[in-house]
């Protein structure tokens, strides 16, 4: 969530519907001192949605969305299900909706390696923690790549 925070109007690449982290994990153990810039590819749908968000708010490059802490987004959707009467409404957080978009992209097609730069994890904390066996049939399927637009076909 904190590279999200970090995320300014600028760092989006509408051209080639990309978003660009510049403030990233540090990962000690791996040797680096500073982040490391990372770029992910997103979809039509949703860079749209970026351009009339940074239009209708009259951004600045070097403004960044307003966007609420962990803490705030996790009780904004266990709120949202209670009122839904979603079951099991406790179970849900934000780390659960990294962890779906992880599973997703795999049932999708993506290869560790960009499942790795999108979650902004190295291949061992992917496998351990954000990505599972793939149970989806093809229903499943169809109805993700729904939801991810062309996202997928970028990558195919």
């Amino acid at each position: 969530m904190n590279e999200i925070r970090h995320l300014r109007a600028g760092d989006i690449d509408f051209e080639n519907s990309a978003l660009t982290f510049y403030v990233t994990k540090v990962k000690a153990t791996k040797g680096e001192s500073r982040p490391v810039p990372r770029e992910i590819k997103i979809s039509t749908e949703f860079k749209e949605w970026l351009q009339r968000f940074v239009k209708s708010n009259k951004m600045k490059p070097s403004d960044t969305f307003p966007i609420q802490t962990t803490q705030g987004i996790d009780k904004t959707i266990k709120k949202t299900l209670q009122r839904l009467e979603v079951e099991n409404w406790k179970d849900f957080s934000s780390h659960n909706v990294r962890k779906t978009h992880g599973n997703w992209l795999k049932a999708s097609g993506f290869d560790g390696a960009e499942i790795c730069s999108r979650l902004g994890h190295d291949y061992n904390t992917m496998l351990k923690n954000y990505v599972s066996a793939d149970i989806f049939d093809d229903e499943d399927r169809f109805l993700i790549r729904q939801i991810l637009g062309d996202l997928v076909a970028k990558n195919d």
